[in-house]
């Protein structure tokens, strides 16, 4: 168990490192901080329906992270 967590771990940090530089060289970073900065600075200066939802799948990671804190995984 332990093997496998510590292969799929290894896994994730080595794919971030391939698909960030990929994904700043393609704009995806600034164009996703630009829309997040928009919508935020929509939502100080005039208060509307439209403002900025996050994801659900950011919301569940958040969550699953209380969840974890609370087990005493963490």
């Amino acid at each position: 168990m332990v093997a496998v967590m510590a292969l799929l771990a290894a896994f994730s940090a080595l794919s971030g490192v391939i698909s960030d530089p990929v994904q700043a060289a393609v704009g995806l970073h600034r164009r996703r901080l630009h829309k997040l900065l928009n919508h935020l600075q929509r939502d100080v200066t005039r208060s509307t329906q439209s403002s900025f939802r996050p994801k659900d799948q950011f919301v569940a990671r958040i969550l699953d992270m209380f969840d974890m804190i609370k087990s005493g995984l963490l």
